[in-house]
């Protein structure tokens, strides 16, 4: 898939480039993730670098930003498939059904309720990410129809209504401009980034050096980290700012966008290559973000495996820090890389082909009698 995944594991005819992007978007979201669902409530400890430390690595959404307009790049001039969309709720639903299997056993509890939420993964947003990218798949080939009929000049001025929107409505607590949590209208963002970027490749392109941009996002992303130190230093002063450091590191956030284009913008501009390693490890990286983000797993993670709080105060924070997401990355790509290969390519192959095939002539007939009409 040219959003997140690759149906052949070994096809090589994609830039790496942006394989490389999208390796380091997914470790930007499990970075993010070792201080969000790591336990440790960084409100109650006091100003430090370990506190610094956790509240300034939330690069989360920036990961989210960077995979979603990867999507819009590849998929904006391509025509729609459903295959795509199945494919993504077929991986999500393996992973879903087999932590609620394992951890049923492990914990020797069962609940209907839960078994119910595993197999229909989607309809209870088991992922916040995978319930919003389906959603915002499904009228791709929409958007992507209003996209391309627009004039270079009508794209900048529908992308700047948006970021105002998105952003405007991400400062506001409790306000949703879209439905879904606002979660959708952001992914629309992002996706027509992503889009414009690839319709008009030499629109806003003044910058010859493709390192000017690399050199702008860091400078954007320092900006970004002593935003995040700045709030954490003022929350010791005045209590209007404390757990506010993630302010600027929203969705929404102009800086986090910002970052997201920048980087785009650079590896989209320097020289495209091919490289076999980079490719397969990319083709992983929906799986790492399925299994180390299930719900089960997630806690069990940090808090067993990893036990985050216990390093909470310590000096080697930093350390745990580190060497826990790149075992995270490197043991959730081999997981996936295992499942593609063994399970998907030999045992599960013939069952996704007929069901892509069948969605597929239901797709088609679905179109024919609209339009009939």
């Amino acid at each position: 898939m040219g959003g997140i995944m690759k149906t052949d594991l070994f096809k090589g005819d994609r830039n790496s480039n942006l394989e490389l992007l999208r390796i380091i978007a997914m470790i930007l979201i499990v970075i993010s993730h070792y201080s969000v669902h790591g336990s440790i409530k960084s409100i109650d400890l006091g100003f430090g670098l370990n506190k610094v430390i956790l509240d300034i690595s939330n690069f989360g959404n920036l990961g989210v930003a960077l995979f979603v307009m990867i999507s819009g790049y590849f998929l904006v001039t391509k025509p729609f498939k459903l295959d795509r969309i199945i494919r993504v709720v077929l991986d999500t639903l393996f992973y879903s059904v087999a932590f609620f299997v394992i951890f049923s056993i492990l914990n020797h509890e069962f609940s209907v309720v839960s078994m119910i939420r595993a197999i229909f993964p989607i309809v209870p947003m088991q992922y916040w990410f995978v319930t919003t990218y389906v959603f915002m798949m499904m009228l791709s080939p929409f958007l992507n129809r209003f996209l391309k009929g627009l004039t270079e000049y009508e794209f900048k001025v529908y992308i700047l209504v948006m970021l105002l929107i998105v952003s405007i409505s991400s400062m506001i607590p409790k306000f949703d401009a879209f439905s879904y949590s606002g979660f959708l209208g952001q992914f629309f963002l992002y996706y027509s980034l992503g889009a414009f970027i690839k319709i008009h490749p030499k629109s806003c392109n003044k910058i010859k050096n493709p390192k000017c941009y690399l050199l702008i996002s860091l400078v954007l992303l320092l900006l970004l980290i002593m935003s995040g130190v700045v709030i954490d230093l003022l929350s010791n002063y005045f209590s209007v700012f404390v757990g506010e450091y993630s302010f600027f590191f929203g969705r929404g956030s102009i800086l986090v966008i910002a970052i997201a284009y920048a980087l785009f913008k650079y590896f989209t501009n320097i020289k495209p290559y091919e490289n076999k390693f980079i490719n397969i490890v990319s083709s992983c990286t929906f799986g790492v973000y399925l299994i180390h983000d299930n719900n089960y797993m997630r806690e069990y993670l940090w808090g067993n495996i990893f036990d985050n709080s216990k390093y909470a105060e310590s000096n080697y924070l930093i350390v745990h820090f580190i060497l826990s997401v790149i075992i995270v990355y490197v043991a959730c790509t081999v997981i996936e890389y295992i499942r593609k290969y063994v399970l998907e390519k030999y045992v599960f192959k013939n069952i996704i082909n007929r069901i892509n095939s069948c969605a597929d002539s239901m797709y088609g007939k679905l179109l024919s009698l609209i339009e009939k009409r």
